[in-house]
Protein backbone atom coordinates (compact mmCIF):
# COMPACT_ATOMS: atom_id res chain seq x y z
CA UNK A 1 0.00 0.00 0.00
CA UNK A 2 1.40 3.50 -0.57
CA UNK A 3 2.37 5.42 2.00
CA UNK A 4 0.24 8.56 0.14
CA UNK A 5 -3.31 8.72 1.43
CA UNK A 6 -4.27 10.18 -1.67
CA UNK A 7 -2.80 7.20 -3.52
CA UNK A 8 -4.90 4.74 -1.72
CA UNK A 9 -7.29 3.88 -4.19
CA UNK A 10 -9.32 1.57 -6.65
CA UNK A 11 -11.79 1.86 -9.22
CA UNK A 12 -14.90 -0.06 -8.70
CA UNK A 13 -17.04 -1.01 -11.81
CA UNK A 14 -21.04 -1.58 -11.49
CA UNK A 15 -23.27 -2.52 -14.37
CA UNK A 16 -25.53 0.26 -15.14
CA UNK A 17 -23.34 2.83 -12.65
CA UNK A 18 -20.56 5.00 -12.85
CA UNK A 19 -17.11 4.18 -12.31
CA UNK A 20 -16.25 4.83 -8.77
CA UNK A 21 -12.81 5.50 -7.37
CA UNK A 22 -12.64 3.99 -4.31
CA UNK A 23 -11.09 4.58 -0.78
CA UNK A 24 -9.02 1.16 0.31
CA UNK A 25 -9.19 2.51 3.74
CA UNK A 26 -12.40 3.70 4.57
CA UNK A 27 -14.55 2.20 1.56
CA UNK A 28 -16.20 5.62 1.13
CA UNK A 29 -16.80 7.22 -2.78
CA UNK A 30 -13.99 9.72 -3.76
CA UNK A 31 -15.26 10.36 -7.36
CA UNK A 32 -17.60 9.38 -9.67
CA UNK A 33 -16.52 8.60 -13.68
CA UNK A 34 -19.30 8.25 -16.48
CA UNK A 35 -19.36 7.83 -20.30
CA UNK A 36 -22.58 7.84 -22.96
CA UNK A 37 -22.87 6.79 -25.98
CA UNK A 38 -24.43 8.40 -29.37
CA UNK A 39 -27.72 8.01 -27.72
CA UNK A 40 -27.04 9.48 -24.26
CA UNK A 41 -27.50 5.56 -22.75
CA UNK A 42 -24.66 5.46 -19.98
CA UNK A 43 -22.00 2.57 -20.81
CA UNK A 44 -20.83 0.19 -18.44
CA UNK A 45 -17.01 -0.59 -17.95
CA UNK A 46 -16.36 -4.12 -18.69
CA UNK A 47 -12.78 -3.73 -18.05
CA UNK A 48 -10.57 -0.70 -16.12
CA UNK A 49 -6.95 0.14 -15.72
CA UNK A 50 -4.66 3.20 -14.08
CA UNK A 51 -2.52 4.27 -16.64
CA UNK A 52 1.17 4.41 -15.98
CA UNK A 53 1.35 7.39 -13.52
CA UNK A 54 -1.45 7.22 -12.01
CA UNK A 55 -3.48 10.35 -13.19
CA UNK A 56 -5.31 9.11 -15.77
CA UNK A 57 -7.96 6.19 -15.87
CA UNK A 58 -8.93 3.95 -18.97
CA UNK A 59 -12.16 1.98 -19.17
CA UNK A 60 -13.29 -0.31 -22.04
CA UNK A 61 -17.10 -1.08 -23.05
CA UNK A 62 -18.70 -2.65 -26.11
CA UNK A 63 -16.87 -1.25 -29.07
CA UNK A 64 -15.66 1.94 -27.10
CA UNK A 65 -12.46 3.38 -24.93
CA UNK A 66 -12.41 5.85 -22.99
CA UNK A 67 -9.83 8.27 -21.07
CA UNK A 68 -10.88 9.78 -17.75
CA UNK A 69 -8.85 11.93 -15.60
CA UNK A 70 -8.49 11.12 -12.12
CA UNK A 71 -8.63 14.98 -10.68
CA UNK A 72 -12.01 15.31 -12.59
CA UNK A 73 -15.13 14.15 -12.36
CA UNK A 74 -17.49 13.63 -14.90
CA UNK A 75 -17.58 13.06 -18.32
CA UNK A 76 -14.50 11.32 -20.10
CA UNK A 77 -11.36 13.33 -21.49
CA UNK A 78 -11.22 11.16 -24.43
CA UNK A 79 -14.00 8.31 -26.00
CA UNK A 80 -13.10 6.79 -28.83
CA UNK A 81 -14.82 4.60 -30.96
CA UNK A 82 -13.10 1.14 -31.55
CA UNK A 83 -14.84 0.07 -34.96
CA UNK A 84 -16.56 2.83 -37.43
CA UNK A 85 -19.64 0.65 -37.47
CA UNK A 86 -21.31 -3.24 -36.21
CA UNK A 87 -21.07 -4.19 -39.66
CA UNK A 88 -17.66 -2.79 -40.66
CA UNK A 89 -14.45 -5.23 -40.60
CA UNK A 90 -12.04 -2.42 -39.52
CA UNK A 91 -10.75 -1.79 -35.76
CA UNK A 92 -11.07 -3.71 -33.05
CA UNK A 93 -14.36 -5.81 -32.69
CA UNK A 94 -16.17 -6.77 -29.51
CA UNK A 95 -16.64 -6.16 -25.85
CA UNK A 96 -12.95 -4.97 -24.35
CA UNK A 97 -12.42 -7.54 -21.64
CA UNK A 98 -9.01 -6.27 -20.49
CA UNK A 99 -6.98 -3.30 -20.69
CA UNK A 100 -2.81 -3.11 -19.65
CA UNK A 101 -0.77 0.08 -19.37
CA UNK A 102 2.40 0.78 -19.37
CA UNK A 103 4.80 3.78 -20.14
CA UNK A 104 4.41 4.58 -23.64
CA UNK A 105 1.48 2.32 -25.03
CA UNK A 106 -2.11 1.17 -23.75
CA UNK A 107 -3.17 -2.49 -24.80
CA UNK A 108 -6.32 -4.22 -25.18
CA UNK A 109 -8.37 -7.11 -25.58
CA UNK A 110 -11.58 -8.34 -26.45
CA UNK A 111 -13.95 -11.62 -26.40
CA UNK A 112 -14.15 -11.68 -30.00
CA UNK A 113 -10.03 -12.14 -29.70
CA UNK A 114 -8.70 -9.43 -30.74
CA UNK A 115 -5.78 -7.54 -29.43
CA UNK A 116 -4.80 -3.89 -30.01
CA UNK A 117 -2.42 -0.82 -28.95
CA UNK A 118 -3.54 2.51 -28.58
CA UNK A 119 -1.59 5.79 -27.74
CA UNK A 120 -2.26 7.27 -24.50
CA UNK A 121 -5.08 9.60 -26.20
CA UNK A 122 -6.91 5.88 -26.74
CA UNK A 123 -6.31 6.02 -30.17
CA UNK A 124 -5.65 2.68 -31.97
CA UNK A 125 -1.75 1.87 -33.73
CA UNK A 126 -2.26 -1.94 -34.68
CA UNK A 127 -5.21 -4.41 -34.33
CA UNK A 128 -4.05 -8.17 -34.39
CA UNK A 129 -5.86 -11.70 -33.42
CA UNK A 130 -4.85 -14.49 -31.18
CA UNK A 131 -3.65 -17.43 -34.02
CA UNK A 132 -6.48 -20.12 -34.16
CA UNK A 133 -4.13 -22.68 -32.14
CA UNK A 134 -3.64 -20.57 -29.29
CA UNK A 135 -6.70 -18.78 -29.41
CA UNK A 136 -9.80 -20.36 -26.99
CA UNK A 137 -13.19 -18.24 -27.13
CA UNK A 138 -11.99 -14.76 -26.28
CA UNK A 139 -9.17 -12.65 -24.29
CA UNK A 140 -9.81 -12.77 -20.76
CA UNK A 141 -6.65 -11.31 -19.00
CA UNK A 142 -3.52 -9.26 -20.58
CA UNK A 143 -0.50 -8.15 -19.00
CA UNK A 144 2.63 -6.01 -19.42
CA UNK A 145 6.17 -8.14 -19.59
CA UNK A 146 8.47 -5.32 -16.97
CA UNK A 147 10.15 -4.84 -20.01
CA UNK A 148 7.57 -2.89 -21.85
CA UNK A 149 8.13 -4.57 -25.02
CA UNK A 150 5.83 -8.30 -24.66
CA UNK A 151 2.63 -8.20 -23.85
CA UNK A 152 1.21 -11.65 -22.85
CA UNK A 153 -2.47 -12.48 -23.55
CA UNK A 154 -4.76 -15.59 -22.02
CA UNK A 155 -7.58 -16.46 -23.45
CA UNK A 156 -11.26 -18.69 -22.55
CA UNK A 157 -11.23 -22.11 -22.98
CA UNK A 158 -7.26 -22.08 -24.04
CA UNK A 159 -4.54 -24.53 -23.06
CA UNK A 160 -1.75 -21.16 -23.59
CA UNK A 161 -0.58 -17.87 -22.44
CA UNK A 162 1.05 -16.40 -25.66
CA UNK A 163 3.39 -13.36 -26.00
CA UNK A 164 4.06 -10.53 -28.76
CA UNK A 165 6.98 -8.32 -29.10
CA UNK A 166 5.53 -5.23 -30.18
CA UNK A 167 8.48 -4.27 -32.48
CA UNK A 168 7.06 -6.94 -34.82
CA UNK A 169 3.55 -8.74 -34.31
CA UNK A 170 3.85 -10.60 -37.04
CA UNK A 171 3.72 -13.95 -34.95
CA UNK A 172 3.99 -14.81 -31.07
CA UNK A 173 7.26 -14.51 -30.07
CA UNK A 174 6.75 -16.96 -26.95
CA UNK A 175 3.69 -19.97 -25.89
CA UNK A 176 3.38 -21.13 -22.37
CA UNK A 177 1.18 -24.21 -22.10
CA UNK A 178 -1.27 -23.64 -18.97
CA UNK A 179 -4.37 -25.93 -18.93
CA UNK A 180 -7.09 -23.67 -19.02
CA UNK A 181 -9.74 -25.32 -20.36
CA UNK A 182 -13.18 -23.06 -18.37
CA UNK A 183 -14.91 -20.28 -19.24
CA UNK A 184 -13.92 -18.66 -15.92
CA UNK A 185 -10.70 -16.07 -15.73
CA UNK A 186 -7.48 -16.98 -14.83
CA UNK A 187 -4.85 -14.63 -14.33
CA UNK A 188 -1.52 -14.93 -14.14
CA UNK A 189 1.37 -12.29 -13.00
CA UNK A 190 5.29 -11.47 -13.23
CA UNK A 191 7.89 -11.11 -10.12
CA UNK A 192 9.26 -7.41 -10.02
CA UNK A 193 12.58 -8.92 -11.87
CA UNK A 194 10.22 -10.24 -14.86
CA UNK A 195 12.43 -13.00 -14.77
CA UNK A 196 9.21 -15.63 -14.06
CA UNK A 197 5.70 -15.92 -14.95
CA UNK A 198 3.36 -17.09 -12.15
CA UNK A 199 0.52 -19.22 -13.83
CA UNK A 200 -2.40 -21.07 -11.66
CA UNK A 201 -3.67 -24.38 -12.65
CA UNK A 202 -7.18 -25.88 -12.95
CA UNK A 203 -5.88 -28.12 -10.31
CA UNK A 204 -5.05 -26.06 -7.12
CA UNK A 205 -1.64 -25.52 -8.73
CA UNK A 206 0.91 -22.41 -9.10
CA UNK A 207 4.14 -22.81 -11.13
CA UNK A 208 6.91 -20.68 -11.95
CA UNK A 209 7.60 -20.06 -15.50
CA UNK A 210 10.81 -19.30 -16.06
CA UNK A 211 11.62 -16.88 -18.82
CA UNK A 212 15.36 -16.55 -18.88
CA UNK A 213 15.36 -19.98 -20.67
CA UNK A 214 13.35 -18.15 -23.46
CA UNK A 215 14.79 -16.71 -26.57
CA UNK A 216 12.09 -14.43 -27.59
CA UNK A 217 13.91 -13.45 -30.71
CA UNK A 218 13.23 -16.98 -31.75
CA UNK A 219 9.33 -16.83 -33.15
CA UNK A 220 6.94 -19.28 -31.71
CA UNK A 221 9.79 -20.07 -28.94
CA UNK A 222 7.58 -22.64 -26.39
CA UNK A 223 8.27 -22.57 -22.56
CA UNK A 224 7.50 -26.41 -21.23
CA UNK A 225 5.94 -26.60 -18.01
CA UNK A 226 8.45 -25.70 -14.93
CA UNK A 227 8.82 -27.90 -12.35
CA UNK A 228 8.72 -25.20 -9.82
CA UNK A 229 5.34 -25.35 -8.52
CA UNK A 230 3.38 -25.87 -5.37
CA UNK A 231 -0.19 -26.90 -4.78
CA UNK A 232 -1.64 -23.95 -3.33
CA UNK A 233 -5.17 -24.56 -3.34
CA UNK A 234 -8.19 -27.62 -3.74
CA UNK A 235 -9.60 -25.73 -6.58
CA UNK A 236 -9.03 -23.60 -9.76
CA UNK A 237 -6.34 -20.66 -8.96
CA UNK A 238 -8.49 -17.96 -10.36
CA UNK A 239 -6.40 -14.65 -9.28
CA UNK A 240 -2.66 -14.00 -8.82
CA UNK A 241 -0.76 -10.55 -8.07
CA UNK A 242 2.45 -10.07 -7.47
CA UNK A 243 4.16 -7.56 -4.87
CA UNK A 244 5.86 -4.70 -7.07
CA UNK A 245 8.83 -4.49 -4.67
CA UNK A 246 8.95 -7.25 -1.90
CA UNK A 247 8.58 -11.32 -3.01
CA UNK A 248 4.91 -11.26 -1.94
CA UNK A 249 2.68 -12.97 -3.93
CA UNK A 250 -1.68 -13.42 -3.15
CA UNK A 251 -3.63 -16.20 -5.08
CA UNK A 252 -7.55 -16.74 -4.88
CA UNK A 253 -9.33 -20.08 -5.82
CA UNK A 254 -12.29 -21.06 -6.59
CA UNK A 255 -15.13 -21.17 -9.69
CA UNK A 256 -18.70 -21.50 -9.80
CA UNK A 257 -19.76 -25.91 -9.95
CA UNK A 258 -23.63 -26.89 -10.14
CA UNK A 259 -24.33 -30.61 -8.13
CA UNK A 260 -21.52 -30.37 -6.03
CA UNK A 261 -22.46 -31.75 -3.02
CA UNK A 262 -18.80 -31.13 -1.46
CA UNK A 263 -17.00 -27.75 -3.23
CA UNK A 264 -13.09 -27.12 -2.67
CA UNK A 265 -13.28 -24.04 -0.26
CA UNK A 266 -12.74 -20.68 -1.44
CA UNK A 267 -9.75 -18.38 -0.30
CA UNK A 268 -7.51 -15.78 -0.77
CA UNK A 269 -3.73 -16.31 0.51
CA UNK A 270 -0.98 -14.49 0.34
CA UNK A 271 2.49 -16.18 -0.01
CA UNK A 272 6.48 -15.18 0.55
CA UNK A 273 8.33 -16.20 -2.03
CA UNK A 274 11.88 -17.86 -1.83
CA UNK A 275 14.88 -15.69 -2.85
CA UNK A 276 16.25 -18.07 -6.22
CA UNK A 277 12.90 -17.49 -7.71
CA UNK A 278 11.92 -14.01 -7.47
CA UNK A 279 15.45 -12.62 -8.24
CA UNK A 280 17.39 -12.75 -11.18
Amino acid sequence: MNRDPAANCFIESVRDHPLHLCDTQTGKVRASYSAYDAYDTLMSATAVAFSHDGTSIYAGYAAHISRFDVHREGPPVELTQTTPSRRSRDGLKGIVSCLATNTTHIASATLSGQLALHTPDTQIACVWRVPVEYGGTGVTHLRWAPNNIHVWAASRQSEYIVAWDIRDLRAPCAVVRRPGRTMQRMQFAFDASGRHLVAGQMDGRVVLHDLNALDCDQSNALVEDDPNGVQAHGDLVAGISSHPYYPLLATASGQRRFCDPNPAPNCLRVWSVPAQYYCA
